[in-house]
């Protein structure tokens, strides 16, 4: 749950509160949680300009999770405008989680937002995908569930706080030279 500047980690059974992250960052407006990989992640909604622009790992017991040195990607100029939305999608062997991926940030920009990738493993800054017609986007979501139309998933991205821009997986893989093996 978030709060202002802080995230607090609850146990599900009885709601009793585990530990609280306070990152510094601007300020928080969503997490996302790798099941497989049990990290923690929390954008800096104030983005290129925040307190701490980029994205910030933690375990899930709320200590700095740590790749190359850091606990922060994404920091180095790449966003332009507010962190809002996150997503993680997921690349399935047999149907399960393998732990390889894209975790992907909206860039909410009031002309047109864009959606930054990088590698689950890596946290390497794989690209930009921009969906004609999207800007100011909140919320974004993922699945990998395929459906009719959509036979490797679905892209999903608020349109200015109005409507929802669905876009298949098929052609993002296209559109960006990304592949989920």
């Amino acid at each position: 749950v978030t709060e202002n500047h802080h995230v607090h980690a609850y146990e599900t059974q009885n709601l009793t509160r585990l530990h609280t992250i306070t990152p510094p960052v601007s300020s928080i407006e969503t997490v996302l949680v790798d099941s497989f990989h049990q990290i923690i992640y929390v954008p800096d909604e104030g983005g290129g300009s925040g307190v701490g622009p980029g994205v910030h790992a933690y375990d899930t017991n709320g200590l700095p999770y740590e790749r190359n040195g850091t606990n922060v990607f994404g920091a180095s100029g790449i966003f332009q405008a507010d962190e809002e939305g996150i997503t993680l999608h997921r690349c399935m062997t047999e149907g399960e989680d393998n732990g390889r991926g894209f975790i992907i940030v909206s860039d909410q920009k009031g002309d047109i937002s864009d959606f930054e990738f990088f590698d689950r493993e890596t946290w390497m800054y794989l690209g930009t995908l921009r969906i004609n017609g999207v800007s100011n986007t909140d919320g974004i979501a993922t699945t990998e569930v395929s459906r009719p139309m959509y036979p490797r998933g679905i892209f999903a991205a608020v349109d200015n706080d109005a409507t929802t821009a669905l876009v298949g997986w098929q052609e993002i893989y296209e559109a960006t030279n990304l592949t989920c093996n």
